[in-house]
């Protein structure tokens, strides 16, 4: 397959023949391989029936998968068979012949094609290290044609996740939510957040590919207003909030620093008095 042509975009094995009756093998069925490479363009499936299981025949028509690409280039791009194995029930070769194919992408009246990063949003903005933030992204196709591109959200030039957009129309949004585990970061630290889509062929507008949220903070166990010291002011919101629990309207869950958790209480307030003048 010629990646510049076409575009993997998904496939369905239909195996067994008691889920898809139009395909192959009878249950129990062994799952050897399926995996696809859209780098380099192949794909390779193996899959075995297991006894008890009855010797699949079928004198008529069949099929072993179905493949759904994407144009993304004008070109050709062959679809061939590099190697192909099939057996009968005592594991000798079934003799048969693969069919390769090409595929012929022309251009047709310009499209215009645009993808973007419509806004990116962190929280919480402050963050103990080990604790989670939700970072949602909302990505759009702003071109003419469906579009299969993917997201990928940063933390400064750490890759936080990547997603696949699949098949999105012409106008349509989609919101996406990562979830970023920041343990192991030093407190006291600003990390900018910001997500990129992919550029798809022949795309007429990249700068909006990028979207930047801002930054989320790492701050030190205790420092509950992340000012970079924990005094007074950090025991003073936890007392504001003592007893509260989630639901309840003084909660404050960066106050909720100990065993046991969702209940602020003197345990909580011991961690922050012994943290008591630390900064960065």
């Amino acid at each position: 397959m010629n990646p510049s042509v076409l575009q993997y975009v998904n496939h369905t094995i239909t195996v067994p023949v008691e889920e898809y009756p139009e395909g192959v093998l009878h249950q129990p069925v062994l799952l050897l391989k399926d995996f696809v490479n859209i780098t380099e363009g192949f794909a390779w499936f193996a899959y075995a029936s297991l006894s008890p299981a009855e010797p699949f025949n079928n004198s008529g028509y069949s099929s072993v998968i179905f493949m759904t690409f994407m144009a993304v280039g004008v070109g050709e791009s062959s679809l061939d068979f590099v190697g192909t194995d099939l057996a009968d029930v005592n594991g000798n070769p079934i003799v048969h012949a693969s069919l390769g194919g090409l595929i012929v992408v022309w251009s047709g009246p310009s499209q215009n094609r645009d993808v973007a990063i419509l806004d990116v949003t962190s929280f919480p903005a402050t963050v103990y290290s080990g604790r989670l933030v939700n970072i949602t992204v909302v990505a759009s196709n702003e071109g003419e044609v469906p579009e299969f591109f993917n997201v990928t959200v940063y933390a400064n030039t750490t890759i936080i996740g990547t997603r696949e957009v699949s098949h999105i129309a012409p106008g349509e949004n989609v919101t996406i939510i990562f979830v970023w585990n920041t343990t192991g970061l030093s407190p006291c630290n600003n990390f900018t957040i910001w997500a990129e889509a992919t550029t798809v062929p022949n795309e007429v507008n990249v700068d909006n590919n990028i979207f930047t949220d801002g930054y989320v903070k790492i701050k030190m166990l205790g420092d509950l207003n992340g000012d970079d010291v924990i005094d007074i002011l950090d025991i003073v919101l936890a007392t504001s909030c003592y007893g509260s629990t989630p639901g309840d309207p003084n909660w404050n869950p960066e106050a909720d620093l100990a065993r046991p958790w969702n209940v602020i209480e003197i345990c909580d307030i011991v961690t922050i008095a012994s943290r008591y003048g630390r900064t960065p």
